[in-house]
């Protein structure tokens, strides 16, 4: 079973992709903040950022992932933000996604495809990283400025020391 990690060449390690090859069987749990592409056979559990299942790719168990793109076979509970399946994928299981996408002639056999609740994916907040991993997108939010920040924690500025007015003073 080849397991291997490629990174592409600018040193960023978001791009980390674990491939499990073709000919060899993964049994176990996999987990990794970085990307997994199955091209051989996976049994078990997955929790990565974006799985990709290759044609000749089977993945058999559950999967937590921020994307999740098929083109193999699945079976199992998958949760996840998106879900796009090709024309020649299989799908079977629980699916709970925000966004699908399935192209014509992709096999659903026993499967549930759900969606969460409107409210479920409004005031789900960064902190449902991990499950599930539906989650709203947090571009549209403000960040709070300092002074919010500081009056948020409790934070209640001193008096200033009594002594003479300084705002016109010059340096010399």
């Amino acid at each position: 079973m080849d397991s291997r990690n490629e990174t592409a060449n600018t040193g960023d390690t978001s791009s980390d992709v674990t491939v499990f090859a073709s000919g060899g069987v993964f049994r176990g749990d996999f987990e990794t903040e970085g990307d997994v592409r199955i091209v051989g056979d996976f049994e078990g559990n997955i929790s990565c950022n974006k799985l990709m299942i290759e044609l000749d790719g089977n993945v058999d168990g559950n999967v937590d992932a921020d994307t999740v793109s098929s083109s193999g076979r699945l079976v199992g509970d998958v949760t996840a933000n998106n879900i796009f399946v090709t024309a020649s994928a299989t799908l079977e299981g629980n699916f709970m996604a925000i966004k699908y996408g399935l192209e014509p002639g992709a096999k659903i056999r026993q499967a549930n495809l759900d969606s969460p609740e409107e409210d479920a994916v409004q005031n789900a907040g960064p902190s449902v990283r991990r499950h599930p991993r539906i989650m709203k997108t947090h571009s549209a939010e403000q960040k709070p400025t300092p002074a919010e920040q500081r009056e948020a924690a409790g934070y209640t500025p001193r008096p200033s020391a009594p002594g003479r007015d300084l705002s016109h003073a010059t340096s010399d």
